[in-house]
């Protein structure tokens, strides 16, 4: 009797322990861009946008990271060929939601400088040669907005020469999903 109890006992861990392996490996897999630039998970302390886990997407036999889900997409006379959300799109956003590092340091309100959809290879030169997740041909949306913002909220910390604050910031949406793909600060 002790043995089948003993044997009923080990069955049912192993069906459990196999359950949680399966649950697990069922788990969208997350995706880290770094150095200097962050990965989309990071949001501002104002609010924080809706969250959508980051997952492969095959195109060619690459894998690309989705992103974090940031600007609804929806169809507008107002969309540049393309893309489907506006540059009113990512103001509405980036007034909701702030930047993903945080409000400037100095109290003043966010600045936008520049948003422009352009190719992934563009956005990368933008973005002194980072990489954007996406092909090079791949419509974009580049946006550059005005710090100073504190440096830590890099992930994981990165340590710095110079203690000052970035002077300026940017972030790169899909054109297509909206998508948050990467975003950095620069000096």
């Amino acid at each position: 009797m002790k043995r089948l109890k003993l044997g009923l006992g080990v069955v049912l861990l192993l069906t459990l322990l196999a359950v949680a392996v399966i649950a697990f490996s069922q788990q969208p897999a997350g995706a880290s861009m770094a150095s200097p630039h962050q990965s989309a998970g990071a949001t501002s302390t104002l609010m924080k946008p809706p969250h959508t886990p980051v997952v492969p997407s095959f195109q060619g036999g690459i894998s690309y990271a989705v992103g974090s889900r940031a600007i609804s997409p929806h169809p507008s006379g107002n969309n540049p060929p393309g893309a489907a959300f506006s540059q009113q799109d990512v103001i509405d956003f980036l007034n909701k939601y702030g930047f993903v590092a945080g409000p400037p340091t100095d109290g003043t309100p966010l600045k936008i400088l520049s948003i422009q959809f352009v190719t992934a290879k563009q956005a990368s030169a933008l973005m002194q040669g980072e990489f954007v997740g996406r092909p090079d041909n791949y419509l974009v949306c580049y946006v550059k907005v005005k710090g100073p913002f504190s440096r830590a909220v890099m992930h994981p910390p990165i340590q710095y020469k110079e203690t000052k604050d970035a002077s300026s910031g940017d972030m790169v949406f899909d054109a297509q999903t909206g998508n948050m793909l990467v975003w950095g600060l620069y000096s």
